[in-house]
């Protein structure tokens, strides 16, 4: 009884494969679609259709047909969705400059506002899909002792090279000339089999600390 199946097709979904099915039914030909239930049980389920419709010698209209559960397949996909979601609200919502590159191509795939705000980029485009090697910073970013540094050389790079930094001390100048002091630390995320599949990057404002200490050393 294909009524048993369809009472049990959310009705969103009812709609669009009655929709699919007179165009098949139109051109003789194959649909393919993603059916979510609701079964008596009250559990729910995914499947996927695929049928073709023919005609008997009486020009009776029947239909070939498999169905294959994905149930599992679209629940991790929702789970995946859900982590992703969290992942990025953590990062756009953190108070610490934080940036992520994704490899093989270096891609900048998360800069949150605090570290646009950092480095004094708020008001410039998004660099988000661009690879971190055809970036052009407008901040200069040196060392400790004042040294700027090629974006090649920078913790992030280095990290996507597998080299991690822990707290290394750095000093940002930004191009409306305002200076910052930040402890970076940026760590290589591996993959199961241990390739680099991403950096991330951590910066945090050190820039009072460093004043409270230059003006300690100019008062002794």
């Amino acid at each position: 009884d294909a009524m048993a199946i369809y009472g049990q097709i959310f009705e969103q979904d009812a709609m669009a494969i009655a929709a699919k099915e007179a165009r098949a039914i139109e051109t003789m030909t194959s649909f393919s679609a993603e059916i979510h239930f609701l079964l008596p049980s009250g559990r729910e389920r995914w499947g996927l259709f695929t049928s073709t419709p023919r005609r008997l010698a009486d020009n009776r209209l029947i239909w070939d047909g498999v169905e294959m559960d994905i149930t599992e397949r679209i629940r991790t996909a929702e789970e995946l969705k859900k982590t992703t979601a969290l992942l990025n609200q953590a990062f756009e919502q953190s108070p610490v400059p934080m940036a992520l590159v994704s490899m093989p191509d270096a891609v900048m795939r998360i800069i949150n506002p605090a570290c646009l705000e950092f480095l004094g980029m708020q008001d410039e485009p998004s660099y988000v899909g661009m690879s971190l090697f055809e970036f052009t910073p407008t901040f200069i970013d040196c060392d400790a002792q004042g040294n700027p540094g090629m974006v090649a050389d920078l913790p992030l790079a280095r990290a996507l090279r597998g080299e991690p930094t822990l707290g290394e001390e750095r000093r940002i100048i930004r191009k409306d000339g305002t200076e910052r002091w930040e402890l970076v630390s940026a760590m290589p995320i591996r993959g199961d089999h241990g390739e680099v599949i991403a950096g991330h990057l951590i910066m945090a404002d050190i820039t009072e600390r460093k004043s409270m200490e230059a003006q300690r050393e100019e008062a002794l």
